[in-house]
């Protein structure tokens, strides 16, 4: 009789074990359905209103992995080990989390103390100081594209660079972040993201240089390579006659320098004007594009001019000769600025402010 209550007792208690595995099994069969990251989610993890830098996106998408992975896995041991086993669709994240964005800059330097615009292996230049200080804000690499580059010594008010990055940053950040990276003599002086198709050189209708010579019997020493010195009196009438002569698209080869890269010497001249403030004169000229010392050379043919050593026609045989050897010598970069960079309105690129020096 015994025997038989032990026999019945243990088919009782397999049958509950069955039943129990089975009811386990079926509360832990995986959903098909994914769990959606939205730029919301990610924002409560990271702990910020904008996320700052792709290694809290990183972050984010781990702790709302670990909380659908969790929620699942609520139970016994044994029902988190079936939940380990079973396949989960992966954790989807908004496209436009990931999306790339543009930021264009406006920049000021003095050209005395870097080598030029371009990144050079090891000397020291305006772009590399502007990506090493960008790279730090952005926690990535950045590559700087510029509207115009410019030669050793030369400055800049109104320079207009663009680059990509992934990082989110407000346009505060960019400009006080980078000029705390920045020496002395480069600043940037406004951010703002600005639509793909915008590129810093291409998008550009013209650019506007202006050249300021002290023009004094005795040398400056404040203004010491902030402008170019010319002791011998410059009649200022002579030489805006003679600068209209290069008005217009012209082949300007008597104004290029021996190693410009340019493929073609054709530019378009837009504006050119001469003018005295007491004993500056000032030469602005705007161009759709640049030659490699155009600007320098244009200048040192007018001081002639200016002068008296040569006429006011000078000019444009000098241009109709399409020799540079018919040309004058190239003037100093000390004195010369890239004012502005002109763009189609829809970019609403901020144009720089007049300051002092005519600038």
């Amino acid at each position: 009789m015994l025997f038989l209550i032990v026999i019945a007792f243990t088919i009782y208690r397999r049958k509950k074990i069955l039943s129990h595995k089975q009811t386990l099994t079926l509360k832990t069969t995986p959903t098909k359905s994914a769990h959606v990251i939205t730029s919301h989610d990610i924002r409560a993890i990271a702990g910020e209103d904008v996320i700052s830098t792709q290694l809290d996106l990183a972050r984010a998408y781990i702790e709302i992995g670990k909380k659908t992975i969790g929620a699942k896995n609520t139970g016994s041991r044994d029902q988190t080990r079936q939940s380990d086993s079973a396949p989960r669709s992966p954790p989807i994240i908004e496209k436009s989390v990931l999306t790339m964005i543009r930021i264009a800059l406006g920049i000021e330097y003095d050209g005395n103390g870097f080598h030029g615009w371009q990144r050079q292996s090891v000397l020291s230049t305006v772009q590399s100081s502007l990506e090493d200080a960008l790279s730090n804000i952005a926690d990535e690499s950045i590559e700087l594209f510029c509207a115009g580059r410019t030669d050793a010594g030369v400055h800049a008010i109104g320079q207009v660079v663009h680059f990509d990055t992934n990082a989110m940053r407000d346009s505060r950040a960019w400009i006080m972040g980078a000029n705390a990276h920045l020496p002395s003599g480069i600043s940037v002086r406004w951010a703002q993201e600005v639509d793909e198709p915008f590129h810093a050189r291409y998008s550009a209708l013209s650019r506007c240089y202006r050249y300021i010579i002290y023009n004094y019997p005795s040398r400056p020493a404040i203004l010491a390579r902030k402008v170019t010195w010319y002791y011998e009196p410059l009649v200022v009438e002579n030489m805006h006659s003679a600068a209209q002569y290069l008005l217009g698209e012209n082949d300007f080869s008597s104004f290029r320098a021996s190693e410009c890269q340019s493929k073609t010497a054709m530019r378009n001249i837009q504006k050119i004007e001469v003018t005295r403030h007491q004993d500056f004169v000032v030469i602005e000229i705007q161009a759709n594009a640049f030659l490699h010392h155009m600007v320098r050379n244009i200048v040192g043919v007018l001081k002639r001019i200016g002068a008296g050593f040569e006429k006011p026609t000078w000019a444009k045989e000098v241009l109709e000769a399409k020799d540079r050897r018919m040309a004058a010598e190239t003037a100093p970069p000390d004195g010369l600025y890239l004012l502005r960079v002109n763009y189609p309105e829809k970019y609403a690129i901020p144009a720089p402010k007049e300051q002092i020096l005519f600038l």
